[in-house]
């Protein structure tokens, strides 16, 4: 009344749930009212201005969190990156990487984008293939995982990088790239070529002296035998037993160089299966007084496989599930041909192996942790040294575990 208004509508501004404002049409003319229309379009008009209000405060926000994406990327010790692919196709669209791609790699990001095959450039040769076809895996599996290759800068320097990336898919969940980070590991892969080369000299070092101590048990033991004093027979007998674990024990670490160094060289003949699994059985059920080793199935095909490695794969799984069920009395070992495929399990009814170090079991060195408190001895090799064998035979090797139940590993090799 005092500003001399005749009509008056006050619109509130509603974004999120929240008034933020008002929208007030006032008229001063004393002759006009605003009827129903005028509401109707002060209504729309309120309704088009809170949208406005609220795509700002996204604008804002989604700027504000792209801000913050972006130093986070910019601040991370490796290349955040993006392939886009084709699935019929080897070449890929370097969408995009972050700036320290020309710190790592001495590219710039502009030679990352306006490239499709720098990074087959970027891959050390000999590591090419194997990396493209690991890459792919994850990409038609819509998965994620890493992987390490050697890459070569601009320089020419070879570096280890460590690759970490997921599979992008579309709406209709179709793979359409990679996006993942590499963070070079050269120092690392440097640590780890000087242990392997610790390893392999320890190893050859103390397989001389070992075998020479073989020889003189043996001659002990014929000297003692001859001589009719069966007193110290035991004490040669602990001694013998000692000394084989030990030479074993060499003898795995020398295989874990030769895994390491790709110095693992296999020697195929024909054989069947199941004369390679009676021949292991036979002799561990010779030693073994707590354990009945019960063989089921057979396959007698012929394959081209090397008999003294897939008998140290079939020994390792069969000492572990004994070694790892002290309460059980058997394991069970099946053989049978599936899929093109011949398959050896060696199931226990044992300790088990917990969930979260499933994925685990089969990496250098790894022991993993029982409830039942009871120590095992070893160095965990031995399932590392059966996945390689296994994998160089183009077969599989698969752990099925129950904690308190059992284990039960499997390995596939095709026929």
């Amino acid at each position: 009344k005092d500003l001399g208004l005749s009509s008056s509508m006050i619109i509130p501004l509603n974004v999120r749930g929240k008034t933020v404002g008002a929208i007030t049409f006032s008229y001063a003319d004393s002759h006009y009212q605003y009827n129903n229309r005028d509401l109707e379009m002060a209504i729309i008009l309120g309704l088009r201005a809170s949208l406005a209000i609220e795509n700002s405060m996204l604008y804002d926000e989604i700027e504000l969190e792209r801000q913050r994406l972006d130093d986070i990327v910019q601040n991370v010790p490796g290349v955040v990156w993006e392939w886009w692919l084709e699935q019929e196709q080897d070449d890929a669209h370097q969408n995009y990487a972050s700036a320290y791609v020309e710190k790592l790699l001495g590219y710039t990001q502009e030679d990352w984008k306006n490239s499709t095959s720098l990074w087959k450039k970027i891959i050390y040769p000999d590591d090419l293939n194997k990396t493209i076809k690991s890459f792919k895996k994850i990409y038609h599996s819509k998965s994620n995982g890493s992987l390490t290759f050697r890459c070569v800068k601009k320089n020419n320097q070879v570096i280890w990088v460590e690759a970490h990336c997921m599979a992008i898919l579309d709406e209709t969940n179709k793979p359409i790239g990679l996006r993942g980070v590499i963070f070079d590991i050269s120092e690392r892969a440097e640590m780890e070529d000087r242990k392997t080369e610790f390893i392999s000299l320890a190893s050859h070092e103390l397989k001389t002296p070992l075998s020479s101590l073989v020889v003189y048990i043996k001659l002990l033991e014929q000297q003692l035998t001859k001589e009719g004093n069966p007193k110290y027979s035991k004490y040669i007998n602990r001694i013998a037993r000692q000394t084989k674990n030990l030479t074993n024990l060499v003898n795995d670490l020398l295989d874990i160089s030769r895994i390491e160094t790709g110095k693992m060289q296999l020697s195929l003949q024909k054989t069947t299966m199941s004369e390679i699994v009676q021949e292991i059985v036979d002799t561990l059920q010779e030693t073994s007084e707590t354990h009945t080793i019960v063989v089921k199935g057979e396959s007698n095909t012929a394959i081209d496989i090397d008999a003294e490695r897939i008998s140290q794969v079939i020994l390792n799984l069969l000492s572990n599930a004994i070694k790892y069920s002290p309460e059980a009395d058997k394991v069970i070992v099946r053989i049978y041909e599936e899929d093109d495929h011949v398959k050896v399990s060696v199931q226990d009814f044992g300790i088990g192996i917990e969930k979260d170090a499933q994925p685990l079991i089969f990496n250098r060195f790894y022991r993993g942790t029982n409830e039942s408190g009871k120590n095992f001895s070893g160095l965990g090799i031995g399932l590392y040294i059966s996945h390689d064998i296994v994998q160089k035979h183009n077969g599989t090797l698969a752990l099925e575990s129950t904690p308190g139940k059992g284990s039960t590993f499997t390995f596939s090799l095709p026929l």
